[in-house]
């Protein structure tokens, strides 16, 4: 089984903005763009996981949808 996990972009940069802190602030801009590439291949994916804090969220795509 393959998942996808997900949370809106405000919520991954404040995520990663307190992990990672300010010094990777000037490289959000960067890494997003590459993200939008990964971000691409979602139908390929056989669930969602979309996490925002205090609520989650399970949801299967339409099965016709995957690749073999």
């Amino acid at each position: 089984m393959r998942l996808w996990l997900e949370a809106p972009a405000t919520v991954r940069r404040v995520r990663a903005l307190a992990r990672d802190g300010e010094t990777f602030a000037p490289h959000w801009d960067h890494w997003a763009e590459q993200e939008d590439a990964v971000l691409a291949t979602r139908p390929r994916w056989d669930g969602l996981v979309d996490t925002v804090v205090g609520r989650t969220r399970w949801s299967a795509p339409e099965w016709d949808r995957l690749d073999p």
